[in-house]
C-alpha cells in the first residue's frame, strides 16, 4: 500500500469537506472510500481548518442584549410580499 503525500491527503480532505460522501471523493481523488474515511475521520490535523476563535472580552450577559432590536429584525425577516404570499397559497393548493 503506497503512502499518500501530504498534498494528496489535503486534496482528499478538502474534497470531502465539499462533497461529504466517501465514494464520490474516492472517485475524484483516485483512491478507495476506506482511504478517504481514514484520512477524514482520523486524528490528522486539517491544513485548512478554521483556527479556534478567542474572545478578547467576556461573553455578554443575557440581560445586556438589546432584545427589542432582535425582535424588530426577526419581524422584518418574516414579512412576506403580496407576491410571495400568493405563491405560498398556490403551493398550499398543491398539497
Amino acid at each position: 500500500m503506497a503512502k499518500l503525500t501530504d498534498e494528496k491527503i489535503n486534496e482528499i480532505r478538502k474534497s470531502y469537506a465539499e462533497l461529504g460522501i466517501y465514494s464520490q471523493v474516492a472517485k475524484l481523488c483516485g483512491c478507495s472510500p476506506s482511504t478517504v474515511k481514514k484520512y477524514c475521520t482520523g486524528e490528522y490535523e486539517l491544513e485548512y481548518a478554521t483556527p479556534a476563535i478567542t474572545f478578547n472580552e467576556g461573553i455578554p450577559d443575557v440581560a445586556d442584549i438589546k432584545w427589542s432590536k432582535v425582535k424588530e429584525d426577526l419581524a422584518k425577516m418574516s414579512e412576506l410580499s403580496e407576491e410571495e404570499f400568493a405563491e405560498i397559497k398556490e403551493l398550499w393548493k398543491e398539497l
